[in-house]
């Protein structure tokens, strides 16, 4: 019978899921386990070093205290446990930090590589890139693209698939243009390098589109004259013949790929709220009846609307795929082969499943050596622990299958699988992580043997009051609703999830309220409202106002300033530890301290 078992936990917002996970590694240590046998593996070096803080606060904390020591033995499940016998655990892991297996998920796989270049197809030497050198290696292969007297006919082919891609942005700043396209594209074309998956129509409806066929410029200009004839003017209020006056006179000057003038997009967009039917329309405010042909015409025109629009995004989305392909096959030669990769390049080295026709970096043998690779990891680690898993991407769990298989269905039952965290809180879909992982791993090895992994919840928080909880409990619990706002399947999702909350801090005042407002002036307007109701800052309290972007945070000080006469000040706009260089050169001397291998900060601590 395994002392330890394996557990998913699902830990909300503020629960203690930081406490959870190193109880589980103290208790591992107790059982005694030896902590380079550990792997215990987040996504950012902070959280990293955080847990790793919070083991050793821990087990100090036991060692010198009695009363601590009995408080910790009873959450571990070994009573009995005193001060010298966390002593002794605090010794052993402190004797370990050279060997532990605790860091972020790239760093892991980075130390695998390192260790196994030679079963991975890799020829002598390799780094692998920090931010800073990876982009160091961008601008190398860029100027090697762009040189003078070099490259001629495909540097003008690649300048004019770089048109197609950004459709006329790249006139100002081409080099920061092209390095933010980079930015957000480059990993997307290693995934699907197929030129079949980008951009082409027959892919993504292989039955047509009816949006497509209306795209022809003749047929919105027919469909408009047919418009303008068949609307009822005579009917119109003043505003409403000038909302119309605005769509007609606007609209010609509109070229797919271009934002839409603002007289044509008030008025597709109040189309789509009565569409397909399309019988009636609102236009300031009020419902206005369209006959037949009225309601003919503007569904044809909005159709050619949004199929034009369709059809220059299939064409920018094969310029990006041409604009991708010449970039990579240039890095290829001279970065990667090189021996200079990047930590997305080390994952996908890593994986066994590399998807049919994404790019592998070393020759097909390698992959026959990842069992003989998963063998020797087996080998040196018993026990996983998985933070934050809700932004696991499959790529990074295919890293990792074989390994935790070989843990979950010991038969001595002496290893341990242990992940936690919560899907409402998945963030990084932006790198692949898909939070469906979480349950189906559960599903998966319960539907094996019953029981296997075991499910535990925190769901207590320890940093929000009871007005604050009842609000989210509220809102984010009701199923009815989710199910009306949601795709089916989503809702579904959500619901099973989804347990009411509770605040582990019942003393804490509080109030909490949801308002609404339709654009951003009236958000921008009941913000100073909500600030003058309070009277926070004639009591002395300070005002945190959270928004999702720099831009509006420094537009909605801006206001405050402006219309309320309040001392606000947008966050995004201080950078008090870099805004001299002796901050810069003390911050980099902390960062090599932390991390000896940031060539970055060696360089500016110098």
């Amino acid at each position: 019978m395994n002392p330890i078992g394996h557990v998913m936990i699902l830990a909300s917002a503020g629960s203690g899921k930081t406490y959870a996970l190193t109880n589980r590694y103290v208790r591992l240590l107790a059982h005694g386990a030896k902590p380079e046998r550990i792997a215990a593996l987040t996504f950012t070096r902070k959280a990293a070093g955080e847990f790793f803080d919070e083991i050793l606060k821990k087990l100090a904390g036991a060692a010198g205290s009695e009363a601590a020591a009995a408080a910790l033995a009873a959450e571990i499940g070994r009573p009995g446990m005193g001060p010298a016998e966390f002593l002794g655990l605090l010794r052993t892991v402190t004797e370990a930090m050279h060997r532990l297996n605790l860091g972020t998920l790239d760093s892991f796989f980075a130390r695998v590589v390192r260790a196994f270049p030679l079963e991975l197809g890799l020829g002598g030497d390799f780094e692998v890139l920090q931010a800073h050198g990876a982009r160091l290696e961008r601008r190398k292969v860029l100027r090697r693209m762009f040189a003078p007297g070099d490259g001629g006919t495909a540097r003008q082919d690649f300048i004019e698939a770089f048109k197609r891609a950004t459709f006329g942005t790249e006139e100002k700043q081409l080099g920061a243009r092209l390095d933010a396209f980079l930015d957000e594209h480059a990993e997307v074309y290693l995934a699907a390098p197929d030129r079949a998956v980008w951009g082409q129509a027959d892919r993504i409806w292989p039955a047509g589109s009816a949006w497509l066929v209306a795209a022809d410029a003749k047929k919105r200009a027919a469909a408009a004259a047919a418009l303008r004839d068949a609307l009822p003017w005579a009917t119109f209020s003043e505003a409403q013949r000038r909302r119309w006056e605005d769509f007609f006179t606007t609209l010609p000057d509109w070229a797919p790929g271009a934002p839409l003038p603002k007289p044509v997009a008030y008025l597709t967009g109040n189309a789509f709220k009565g569409w397909p039917q399309l019988t009636e329309i609102t236009v300031e405010r009020k419902k206005v009846p369209l006959n037949p042909a009225a309601s003919q015409a503007l569904r044809a025109l909005v159709s050619g609307l949004v199929g034009a629009e369709l059809a220059r995004r299939l064409e920018t989305t094969q310029g990006m795929f041409a604009v991708l392909r010449g970039y990579e096959e240039v890095y290829d030669g001279v970065v990667r082969r090189a021996g200079r990769l990047t930590f997305a390049d080390v994952q996908r080295l890593l994986r066994p499943d590399t998807p049919d026709g994404a790019r592998r970096l070393t020759r097909e043998a390698a992959a026959e050596a990842r069992l003989f690779i998963d063998w020797r990891l087996d080998a040196q680690i018993d026990h996983w622990l998985l933070d934050e898993f809700q932004d696991t991407s499959f790529g990074q769990w295919s890293v990792l299958r074989n390994l935790i298989d070989e843990a979950v269905q010991d038969p001595a039952a002496a290893r341990s699988f242990f992940y936690v965290g919560d899907v409402k809180q998945a963030i990084f879909a932006w790198r692949e992580g898909d939070a469906r992982l979480f349950r189906e791993i559960f599903d998966h090895y319960n539907e094996v043997q019953p029981g296997t992994i075991r499910e535990e919840r925190l769901d207590r928080s320890w940093r929000s009051g009871p007005a604050v909880i009842a609000m989210v409990n509220r809102v984010m619990g009701d199923a009815a609703a989710l199910a009306r706002l949601f795709p089916e399947e989503a809702a579904a999702r959500w619901t099973r999830e989804w347990r009411d909350h509770e605040s582990a801090r019942p003393q804490l005042a509080g109030y909490a309220t949801l308002r609404h407002a339709e654009e951003q002036a009236g958000r921008f307007a009941e913000t100073l409202r909500i600030i003058a109701e309070t009277g926070a800052l004639e009591r002395g309290l300070s005002v945190a106002v959270l928004v999702q972007k720099n831009s509006t945070a420094a537009e909605l000080a801006d206001y405050l300033r402006r219309e309320g006469g309040l001392p606000a000040l947008a966050e995004s706009d201080l950078h008090v530890g870099t805004d001299n260089p002796l901050a810069c050169a003390l911050l980099a001397l902390f960062r090599v301290a932390a991390h000896p291998g940031d060539r970055a900060a060696w360089g500016m601590s110098r």
